[in-house]
């Protein structure tokens, strides 16, 4: 298990096994400075601590956690962390066991994140914040979908997605199989058609 810790000038991950010299990126000497290289390396009990900044890249890892040792994204104590301007800002197609935690998510070209075929996903005191209906911006702002079941989306903020004249766009969907999510202490603002679509 280790913890990775990414900032704008220096990124690096203390790890308590193997020793850091023993995995790249794992030390100051070694920083990761990118999110994209975060989802392309970590494994099942990584935990990745971001520091404030604006990011423009996915959070999309490659490989999912497992039940007792889940891959987790973090903003780091005090940090104000954005993502956004990525096409999806979250994408956890055929993922499992991740967690997403107290970052804000902005502006995307398509939308907030997709949970496909995923299970037991947990975004958790984030902020979604959308830019209305542009071209190319998908329907949902979060989409869960293809039977992904036992995800939790809790005490996060949604507000501003889709366009409210048209009534297009639903802020957060849950559709074709998306089964025993819990979804709890979020709060909603400003949707063009639904607040949450199940």
């Amino acid at each position: 298990m280790a913890t990775l810790m990414l900032g704008g000038a220096l990124a690096f991950m203390t790890v308590s096994y193997p020793p850091p010299g023993l995995r790249p990126g794992r030390s100051a000497s070694k920083a990761w400075r990118t999110i994209s290289r975060a989802n392309s390396i970590l494994q099942p009990g990584d935990t990745v601590l971001i520091f404030g900044g604006k990011y423009r890249e996915a959070i999309a890892p490659v490989r999912s956690g497992t039940a007792p040792t889940k891959i987790s994204y973090r903003a780091a104590p005090g940090e104000t962390v954005i993502i956004e301007s990525a096409g999806q800002l979250i994408d956890l197609r055929r993922k499992s066991y991740i967690t997403i935690e107290g970052m804000t998510f902005r502006n995307p070209a398509q939308g907030w994140g997709e949970i496909q075929e995923g299970s037991y996903n947990e975004l958790i005191g984030n902020r979604f914040i959308g830019n209305g209906r542009g071209s190319g911006t998908a329907y949902s702002g979060l989409y869960l979908f293809d039977n992904s079941s036992y995800n939790r989306i809790m005490n996060n903020v949604f507000e501003n997605w889709g366009d409210k004249q048209t009534r297009w766009g639903d802020m957060v969907a849950l559709c074709w199989g998306a089964d025993r999510n819990l979804i709890e202490g979020n709060r909603f603002i400003n949707a063009g058609h639904s607040l949450l679509a199940i």
